[in-house]
């Protein structure tokens, strides 16, 4: 339940704070939504901070 509301908040959020917490959120979540939800938002080119949080997520992801 928790994935889809993170979702909206990494793709409506202005603030690159909230959106960095929020790729490292779906990141400890894992799974295949969370995943999905990562890959498509790094696509929109993001502020380079937040888009290395975004791959940090992905590649813990990747170890589980």
């Amino acid at each position: 339940m928790a994935i889809p509301v993170l979702g909206q908040t990494l793709k409506r959020s202005r603030s690159t704070i909230v959106k960095m917490h929020t790729a490292w959120a779906l990141g400890k979540i894992g799974g295949h939504e969370a995943k999905l939800i990562l890959k498509q938002a790094s696509k929109m080119n993001p502020k380079p901070e937040v888009r290395r949080e975004m791959e940090s997520a992905l590649k813990r992801m990747k170890t589980y």
